[in-house]
Formats: structure tokens, sequence, C-alpha cells
């Protein structure tokens, strides 16, 4: 079935999506000391859905980048990856697209205070803020949990 919806380049639903994510935390909870999801959530429902089905989220690590800077990336991306969607107009839709369904995520948990922005724009040839940080190993942007509550209690 899953795979079906795939082929056919259909939207997992999300229930699905969360029932294997917490089945994946929840086989390495008890050796993990954290678990980073990246690019989640992009929209409001799909974290208000997260924290009903798996728990309550520790951090959520935004890495802010312009628009003319993600879009010279994509397109620079594009000279090797083959996609045919790295190109600048379907880059400015796919943009705006994003900025439109995550600001609100955002501000969500900016209330919640739990926002660590690291800002991404920096010349070509210098290194980048992010590989600076003294960031865990693997933390790129996302939902982080921590198993404080071992899972199965509704506590990241």
């Amino acid at each position: 079935m899953l795979s079906e919806i795939m082929e056919k380049g259909q939207l997992v639903p999300l229930e699905t999506v969360l029932d294997m994510l917490r089945d994946a935390m929840l086989a390495k909870v008890d050796s993990s000391k954290g678990f980073l999801i990246d690019g989640y959530p992009r929209e409001v429902q799909q974290g208000e859905e997260f924290e009903r089905r798996i728990g309550q989220p520790t951090l959520l690590l935004y890495v802010d980048a312009g628009p003319e800077t993600m879009t010279q990336r994509l397109l620079k991306r594009g000279e090797t990856s083959g996609r045919v969607d790295d190109n600048k107009e379907t880059i400015k839709k796919r943009l705006e697209t994003y900025y439109k369904a995550t600001e609100p995520v955002i501000a969500l948990y900016e209330k919640r205070g739990i926002v660590r922005k690291v800002g991404q724009e920096w010349p070509a040839p210098s290194s980048p803020p992010l590989q600076q940080a003294r960031w865990p190993r693997g933390h790129v942007a996302g939902l982080c949990c921590l198993p404080q509550g071992r899972l199965p209690a509704g506590q990241c």
C-alpha cells in the first residue's frame, strides 16, 4: 500500500507517517539521547498531530536562510542533481508555499520558547554557521525530542 502511494507521487497519510515515526523512535528510545526529525513539521496540523500521537517537542531548530540564498543554493544543486524542479520558476513557487506553511509553525513554537534559529547567510567560500555551531551530531532542522518521559507516556 505504501509503495503504491509513493509510486503515484501522492503524499503518505499523516497518520501513517506518525505511526512509522513513533515505531522507529520506540525501537531506539533506550539507546538514544534524543531524536531530530528533519524538515518536520511543515504545517501546524502536523505539529499538533505529532504532539497528540507522540509527545511534546523540546526544541525546534530553524535553519534560517533568505529566499535569494535558498534560490541560489537550489539552482546550484540543480547543476548536478538532475531534478527537473530545480529551476528558478519552480523554486520560487516552492519557496512561497514553504514560507506560507511554515511561518505559522515557527510562530507557534516561538510562543512556547523552544525555537532556536541558526542563520545560514554566508559567502560561498566561508564555513557555514551551522557547521560552526556546537549542536549535537545530526542536528539539521526540525523537531527535537528528548526521551525524558519515555515515549509511551506521551512525552518526548
